[in-house]
């Protein structure tokens, strides 16, 4: 099944697809990148509800996020990185 198929066979909330539409097309994007093109306000929960789904389903697909960190000394908020990975069994 490819990731577009499985994807659309979820049921994923309007957020949930925008996150989904934006990983499929870069692989990998910032939770930065997530609040601004996908228009989503907490990035870290809609990937949790995504990946849920994905679990649910035996999904060899998973969104990995890689430790969070500031950017710059002067930022508050810290970036999430978010990639799109296919599991190996």
């Amino acid at each position: 099944m490819s990731i577009s198929n499985l994807f659309s066979s979820l049921n994923l909330n309007p957020e949930e697809q925008r996150v989904c539409a934006l990983l499929q097309k870069q692989r990998q994007c910032t939770s930065v990148e997530l609040i601004s093109k996908a228009k989503v306000s907490n990035p870290a929960a809609i990937i949790e509800g995504i990946n849920q789904q994905l679990i649910a389903i035996q999904s060899p697909w998973c969104i990995l996020c890689s430790a969070t960190r500031s950017v710059g000394r002067q930022s508050a908020a810290p970036v999430g990185y978010y990639r799109l990975l296919k599991k190996i069994i």
